[in-house]
């Protein structure tokens, strides 16, 4: 879905000017978090996003230049596909380019093989680069997957607008197809509604299950072009739970993720948990070496409460996940007692899949003097090397880091808890 501002002040265009310096374009690929954000009075709090995507009039020059000083990419918005009434520059549009109407939000589908819309695009683009942003948002992309027959031109566009500002920042929102034709062209591709969404029709948010296809066709794309892609997902205000899904599904696939409501004009804070390494803890005296490969450490009918563990293993500021990580485990039973059996129950190994994910069945642990209820972990990839550490649950322990400490839900005759973990440097 596309996104607009409601209210749009004047603006005086500038003729196409020197682009913005060449490291925007490398400092894209270390992003660990953005925000797209229409609104307008809060550019302070862009201060603590590596990348913010903006409508072009929402920020003054000092603000442009604050957050520049703050090392803040800076992204302006520009549709490239549609063409928008309420923009001061919409006169100059021929009506014989038009191809019918968005009536989601009032705008026009363009065909964008026409010369003129083309001139006219890489004009407003150098208009909003000349203001001091690092790049351009283009939006409506996959207008041409909607007329295919304009594909063409949207690529002459593009191609014309990377010419014009060899320097500038290139975000696609969408139009898969058409950043695949054009390898090194483009620099980023945004993508909305990856686990979540808002429906026009009931005006509420409602979660999404990834669609595998189009996952797929974005990890191919970045994996062949080194494309950062961006996942843009929505929540109402206040939804936690919603928005932390959203975030860890992103990241699950090496997505850098933002959640904003379906305006994009606030910045609601969900309070969401902060990616931070997982601490350290001590192995203890009950470690034993080359368990088995196995998802369930106790066979069916041991005594105790049924429980299942999952998560993700990220790299360092989750900028992505660890396929192949050993997740190494061994813990007490439902009595407080270490098994040292060459059945090894309580204890084993598995491997994180595509996506950094992991899941292991086992009892809850029992208490022994003077210990919580715990469960040891060794993670090891050879990428990130080792990490020792300890979970905790929610009312068995106080003091524990939060990082380490996770709350049960009950499933059923199984209890399940989700330990992400967090390879620091």
């Amino acid at each position: 879905m596309w996104h607009r501002m409601w209210f749009w002040r004047v603006w005086l265009l500038v003729l196409p000017v020197i682009a913005q310096v060449s490291e925007p374009r490398a400092v894209i690929q270390s992003i660990q978090n953005y925000i797209v954000y229409y609104g307008e009075g809060r550019a302070e709090e862009l201060r603590a996003y590596d990348l913010a995507i903006v409508q072009p009039e929402t920020l003054t020059e000092m603000e442009i230049t604050d957050l520049h000083n703050a090392g803040i990419l800076l992204v302006a918005y520009l549709s490239v596909g549609e063409a928008e009434p309420d923009r001061e520059w919409f006169e100059r549009v021929d009506v014989d380019w038009l191809l019918g109407e968005n009536t989601n939000w009032g705008s026009y589908f363009v065909d964008t093989r026409e010369v003129g819309w083309q001139d006219l695009m890489v004009e407003i683009g150098g208009g909003i680069l000349a203001r001091g942003y690092d790049g351009l948002l283009l939006d409506t992309v996959d207008t041409a997957d909607l007329f295919p027959e304009t594909a063409p031109g949207m690529i002459a566009l593009i191609q014309q607008l990377r010419q014009a500002y060899p320097d500038a920042l290139l975000i696609a929102n969408r139009g898969f197809g058409i950043v695949s034709e054009i390898p090194g062209v483009v620099d980023a591709v945004m993508f909305e509604d990856l686990s979540t969404t808002y429906n026009f029709e009931t005006n509420q948010y409602e979660a999404l299950e990834p669609k595998v296809e189009v996952v797929e066709q974005l990890i191919k794309l970045r994996d062949q072009t080194g494309l950062v892609i961006l996942a843009l997902d929505y929540a109402a205000p206040g939804d936690q739970a919603a928005a932390q899904r959203a975030v860890e599904i992103a990241r699950s696939y090496g997505f850098i993720p933002a959640v904003s409501v379906i305006s994009l004009e606030d910045l609601p804070d969900y309070k969401l948990v902060e990616c931070v390494a997982t601490p350290s803890d001590m192995e203890g005296p009950y470690y034993i070496a080359n368990a088995p490969f196995k998802e369930s450490l106790y066979p069916e009918g041991t005594p105790g409460q049924r429980l299942t563990i999952s998560g993700t293993v990220y790299t360092a500021g989750c900028a992505g996940v660890l396929a192949g990580a050993e997740v190494d485990v061994w813990q007490a039973d439902s009595t407080g007692v270490y098994d040292f059996s060459d059945q090894f129950l309580g204890r084993g190994r598995v491997l994180t899949d595509a996506n950094g994910r992991y899941t292991f069945e086992t009892v809850l642990p029992g208490l022994y003097q003077p210990r919580p209820r715990h469960i040891h972990f060794r993670v090891y990839h050879p990428d990130a090397g080792v990490l020792i550490t300890q979970l905790y649950f929610e009312g068995s322990v106080s003091g524990a880091p939060d990082e380490q400490t996770i709350a049960l839900e009950q499933d059923g005759d199984t209890l399940r808890g989700t330990f992400n973990i967090v390879l620091g440097p």
